[in-house]
């Protein structure tokens, strides 16, 4: 187990011996007295609470942070009765971020994993970093059922090793991938550490050989360097591997070599010193010093050749490029003598809360894992304005996320831009170093394309965020629409109706937010006016009548040939609606049913030829009948929207709608009112017109019943 006295060492050697450790002394004696236990097997409470705490040694955390990550285990109470509440608050946000068993990893359960990562970050970073350390202590132990690990393996891989990287957390990012890679992909882990010790040998001889002769050549140039050679991780070489389908020894930069140089200009003359002298490939080099990363990490990398044909990666960089490497986002934190507050640097206080906004408008779980994969791996070119302004933009962006960047409003309008002085069009990909005038248009507005045009997490969330608006502000214009068509039919007043207690009532109980809201929710298709018709057609007219299921006295539109006074009902099989070729069937004690004439329930069997009467409509009569369709078409809010309009824009009521998704494929079988056939006709062929979609009205099915 490791000892307080190697923590305690660890924490005074970066803190310059400038903090009082008696605290670190005091939370070793909770740690016994609270987590000591026997175990058979596996680590005990206490090694997991030292493993994190030489962690956070590692990463250089303030003495809050090394307490609470080593008493995570302890009763928040009293961990803030002995260690105080600001070590206190760190564990609980902390503690909020540790996994649990059957917490699911599907799009929507990573998704809420982390919108609750950033909040945390947002609100104290050193939280987060807590977290990072008790996860990797905890992939490293053994404990837990197989499917707990493999869980919290994905979610690590997902969105904490990410997280890891974007903070400058490298070397906590590999543990993490390495720790995640071994359980998700045992039997692949074991093959790549069979072949690393196999060639164990072989590849300290390559990179002796090649420091030896490195070293040889810098001191030649009068340059004072160190030097540090690598293996590419185990995870990193299966993704790279993996990614490019060849073998292990034939990734490119399997083997490599970290060079520390006194300042900049020593790095680009060691930078000289590879070039002139090994195999130089010119197309992977980059200069993350002139550009640096968005984790602020700076570095010159160069991939060359030695004379046996061996290929190297070489990063050059000063000692302090070199320290912001290895500690990331805690090489900002300062310490100061009396206080153990570290400052968080602005940029990764702005990125937290640049992200935090974007995530506000994702529409669904695997929206907000798009922004935040696109927000977390995308490399940064560097371009500038007209008045020489530099700006930081994703790799791949295109003049649309240019305007973006600048200001949301500028986006909205843009139609292009003058690349060095050549028009451009929205879709055009801007390169490193390129100076970028916007050009707008105030008529100008987001469209649905946009989005494959975009390429930001920035952008693409204010473009989603308008198209939103605009999706919104036109489901309610047809929601008010249809509303007011209904109106119309009854011959209800709309100003009255507005103003009545009525209307009140009606959406108190149907439990909207309110008319807009109800509105809103009609034209989206969320709703169907059933609630409201059955609102309306209370008392007695709702016992005659029931919406598609209705009995009711002789009605106006049927003629029944010789016979008087019969009940007469529609059959729900069929439905029939004005101008169907119609026939009547007599039921004992029930009246007649009115089928379509080529209904197959009027051939089951059973069904007595001489109870069929003739019937007709009467031309003069009104009467709005329901009747069903089925459609089938792709999952799409769109082709949804433009079926509500349809079926508004053909004077059609909306009465129910059931939908059924198999694999982003809709089936809906929706339920209106028309009044007569050549209306129903010409919606169908509407429907049918919309691309992507098939429209047919439902008659009976086989084996479905005669209605009694």
């Amino acid at each position: 187990m490791i000892r307080i006295e190697t923590i305690i060492a660890g924490f005074q050697s970066y803190t310059k011996q400038q903090v009082d450790c008696s605290p670190l002394q005091k939370a070793w004696i909770l740690a016994i007295k609270h987590l000591s236990e026997v175990k058979l097997v596996g680590p005990s409470r206490l090694d997991l609470a030292m493993e994190r705490a030489q962690i956070l040694v590692d990463l250089h955390a303030d003495l809050p942070s090394l307490i609470a990550g080593m008493l995570l285990e302890l009763p928040l109470v009293e961990l803030e009765g002995h260690m105080g509440a600001e070590t206190a608050r760190i564990a609980a946000q902390a503690n909020q971020l540790r996994p649990q068993p059957g917490k699911g990893t599907e799009s929507a359960d990573l998704a809420r994993s982390m919108k609750d990562v950033v909040a945390t970050a947002l609100s104290d970073l050193r939280s987060l970093i807590v977290t990072l350390a008790a996860r990797q202590a905890q992939l490293a132990q053994s404990g837990g059922s197989k499917t707990w690990r493999k869980e919290l393996a994905k979610e690590t891989l997902e969105i904490y090793a990410p997280v890891a990287e974007r903070l400058g957390l490298n070397h906590v990012k590999l543990e993490l991938e390495n720790l995640a890679f071994r359980i998700l992909h045992p039997l692949e882990a074991k093959v790549i550490q069979t072949f690393l010790q196999k060639n164990e040998r072989r590849f300290t001889s390559l990179m002796s050989r090649f420091q030896e002769r490195a070293e040889q050549l810098l001191a030649k140039s009068g340059l004072e360097v160190q030097i540090k050679g690598r293996v590419k991780h185990a995870y990193s070489l299966w993704r790279k591997a993996h990614h490019l389908k060849v073998g292990f020894e034939h990734v490119h930069d399997l083997l490599g070599i970290r060079v520390i140089v006194s300042n900049v200009d020593d790095a680009y003359k060691a930078l000289g010193v590879f070039n002139n002298f090994f195999h130089p490939v010119h197309d992977r080099y980059k200069n993350y010093i002139s550009f640096p990363k968005p984790n602020g990490y700076q570095s010159l990398h160069a991939f060359v050749f030695d004379d046996l044909g061996q290929g190297f990666d070489v990063q050059i960089r000063t000692h302090e490029m070199n320290r912001i490497a290895e500690y990331g986002v805690a090489s900002h934190w300062a310490y100061k003598t009396g206080g153990e507050q570290p400052h968080l640097a602005a940029e990764d206080q702005d990125w937290l809360k640049d992200l935090s906004e974007r995530l506000q408008v994702a529409t669904d779980p695997q929206e907000a894992l798009d922004i935040f994969t696109l927000e977390l791996y995308s490399d940064q070119i560097y371009v500038f304005t007209p008045k020489g302004k530099i700006l930081k933009l994703p790799l791949g962006a295109t003049v649309l996320d240019f305007a973006y960047s600048i200001h949301s409003e500028i986006g909205h309008r843009c139609t292009g831009a003058l690349i060095n002085g050549v028009h451009k069009s929205l879709s055009h990909e801007i390169h490193q170093g390129d100076k970028v005038e916007i050009l707008t248009d105030e008529h100008q507005d987001p469209k649905p394309e946009w989005m494959q045009i975009a390429k930001s997490a920035k952008s693409l969330a204010h473009i989603r965020s308008l198209l939103k608006k605009k999706e919104v502000k036109e489901a309610q214009r047809l929601g008010q629409e249809i509303f007011f068509d209904l109106l119309t039919s009854l011959g209800r007043s709309k100003q009255q109706f507005l103003e009545s207690q009525e209307l009140k009532d009606f959406l108190t109980k149907s439990r909207q937010k309110s008319l807009e809201d109800y509105w809103t929710k009609l034209g989206f298709g969320q709703l169907t006016l059933k609630g409201l018709q059955q609102y309306l057609y209370s008392g007695s007219l709702a016992q005659r009548r029931r919406l598609g299921l209705h009995y009711f006295k002789r009605p106006t539109g049927v003629r029944i040939a010789g016979l008087d006074n019969e009940m007469i009902r529609y059959a729900n099989c069929c439905n029939p609606v004005k101008g169907d070729p119609i026939v009547g069937i007599l039921i004992q004690g029930k009246g007649v049913s009115i089928h379509l004439a080529d209904c197959g329930n009027l051939h089951a069997p059973g069904v007595d030829p001489s109870r069929l009467v003739e019937v007709d409509w009467v031309k003069a009569a009104a009467e709005t009948l329901p009747v069903w369709l089925h459609l089938k078409h792709p999952e799409s809010l769109k082709l949804h929207q433009e079926v509500i309009k349809a079926v508004a824009r053909h004077k059609a009521a909306l009465m129910e709608a059931h939908f059924r998704v198999t694999k982003g494929q809709a089936d809906l079988e929706m339920l209106i009112k028309v009044d007569n056939r050549d209306q129903l006709n010409k919606l169908i062929a509407r429907l049918n017109a919309i691309p992507e979609l098939v429209a047919e009205r439902r008659q009976a099915k086989n084996g479905e019943t005669l209605e009694p």
